[in-house]
């Protein structure tokens, strides 16, 4: 298993629509593709998921709430930007994430390099109170989601839903033919929000994009890695050694450099008890 992880210095609009056709997801200025991730303390499967927009309906529920929303809030859609609102607003939203939370905002919605991406935002208001914001990316036929921020008090009105609804309708107005919310994780709730928007493609391990029924479940390949786990605790317990697990959930950020084609393989350690401090036995995997 590996991770796929670019730092991207350029982006047109017809690459950034061949990056998402191939799986990557942007965080950052960061570009990644990966099977399989720890999240929540396991390992987790990805699966890429996009929305056709040439024949989509949205379902009945999601078009009640956006027209309950439109009356109840002012939407506006326009160019990113990050300021003291915005990153107050991320700092009530963010414990909802899973795992590596950056503490700063600009650089997770915006990226640390300048105009890189063509970023928008979806920016909800009460009155004259900002209570929602959406970062996005454009490109030529397809619209990309990256982050979504709202403020927990209103939570009975569906907001993050309602920001990404509001990117849906810029994509169709815009003639984009896909909607790429990010990905799903087959057995894990967190972020199945992102299938009540339609009827969704998945992205198998083939590379090639499928439209199903029912979400995946949890691949042959992940049970496999999860058992290849199992055994080397096993093998370690076996062999009378004290062992203190080390997970990761940012591994990659210390490795990601100027590299276009970078793989990277460790995600977490057992650091054995009582090695020598200058000479520490490590088991990677």
């Amino acid at each position: 298993m590996t991770i796929d992880a670019e730092i991207a210095f350029s982006m047109d609009p017809v690459e950034l629509d061949r990056r998402l056709a191939q799986g990557w997801f942007r965080s950052g200025s960061l570009l990644f593709r990966a099977p399989m991730m720890h999240m929540s303390d396991g390992l987790w499967e990805l699966v890429q998921v996009r929305l056709p927009l040439a024949n989509a309906r949205l379902p009945r529920s999601r078009r009640r709430l956006l027209r309950r929303n439109r009356e109840r809030f002012r939407c506006e859609v326009g160019p990113a930007r990050v300021d003291e609102e915005r990153q107050a607003l991320y700092e009530r939203t963010r414990e909802r994430f899973v795992d590596f939370v950056a503490m700063e905002l600009e650089p997770l919605a915006l990226g640390e390099l300048p105009d890189v991406f063509d970023t928008r935002e979806v920016r909800v208001y009460d009155g004259d109170a900002l209570v929602a914001v959406s970062y996005f990316d454009v490109g030529k036929q397809a619209v990309a989601g990256a982050l979504a921020l709202h403020d927990p008090t209103y939570a009975r009105h569906g907001l993050g839903i309602y920001t990404m609804l509001e990117e849906i309708e810029f994509a169709r107005r815009n003639g984009a033919r896909w909607y790429y919310p990010g990905y799903v994780v087959p057995g894990l709730p967190t972020f199945d929000y992102k299938l009540s928007i339609g009827d969704m493609q998945y992205r198998g391990a083939s590379g090639r994009w499928r439209s199903r029924v029912r979400p995946p479940a949890p691949s042959p390949r992940l049970l496999r890695a999860q058992a290849r786990m199992e055994r080397l605790l096993e093998a370690v317990a076996a062999a009378g050694l004290a062992v203190t697990p080390r997970r990761y959930a940012a591994f990659w950020a210390g490795r990601v450099s100027q590299r276009t084609d970078l793989c990277l393989r460790a995600m977490w350690h057992l650091s054995v008890d009582g090695a020598a401090p200058r000479a520490p036995l490590i088991l990677e995997y």
